[in-house]
């Protein structure tokens, strides 16, 4: 088991779990910085910087509908259940997602700039609300990429060979949301912290998942 895991951890198995980390844990901090630093946002967060607790909820609740729009996805698509992404080229999800995430990173990244601008101060509401809605639809297509990338690389369907069509679908289910919230949480504390520990994240993060697959292929 030594020799295998060795063996994964320099596979390109490996690399595909270190790319997924970085998008995960740097991407959807580069979002996050974005809405985090915008003039009406940092009014809301700074009162509360010496209370660690209240400035917690409050980013808790920023990061609410993140979870809400993923059990609306669910209800109305079941995206995490079905995993159908595949064939990538011919996937409508794929496709209109790809040029969602385009337009979103262009309008992000103008609202950063014209966030700056005196002129823009009066509309500080609106353009909050704006970056708001584009920020939480980036980082749960960040993390619902992860958790199936994850779901189909980590755990690949082999693993449960041994189990009843029935019974392999509840563990598939179970996994795959369990991941889902836990990549939640994991990009609700990443965020925040020092790019230092960023980096020291990603690499646990790719040997944890070079050693899941290990165990269960």
């Amino acid at each position: 088991m030594h020799e295998n895991f060795l063996s994964v951890l320099l596979s390109p198995m490996s690399l595909l779990f270190l790319i997924n980390a970085f998008f995960l844990i740097f991407l959807s901090s580069f979002v996050w910085s974005i809405l985090y630093n915008m003039n009406y946002t940092r009014s809301l967060f700074e009162p509360l910087k010496e209370e660690k607790e209240s400035g917690l909820l409050l980013k808790a609740a920023f990061f609410s509908p993140v979870l809400l729009l993923a059990l609306f996805a669910e209800y109305q698509w079941s995206l995490l259940a079905k995993v159908d992404f595949f064939p990538l080229l011919s996937s409508p999800f794929v496709r209109y997602n790809f040029f969602g995430v385009i337009i979103c990173f262009i309008g992000l990244i103008f609202i950063k700039y014209l966030d700056k601008e005196k002129e823009a101060e009066q509309f500080q509401i609106p353009i909050f609300f704006i970056a708001y809605a584009i920020v939480i639809y980036l980082i749960y297509l960040i993390i619902l990429i992860a958790t199936v990338v994850t779901r189909l690389n980590a755990f690949p369907d082999g693993f449960l060979r041994n189990y009843s069509y029935t019974m392999a679908g509840r563990i598939n289910f179970t996994i795959i949301y369990t991941l889902f919230l836990i990549h939640l949480i994991f990009v609700f504390f990443t965020v925040s912290i020092k790019a230092e520990v960023k980096i020291i994240l990603l690499f646990v993060y790719t040997v944890i998942l070079a050693f899941i697959y290990t165990i269960v292929t």
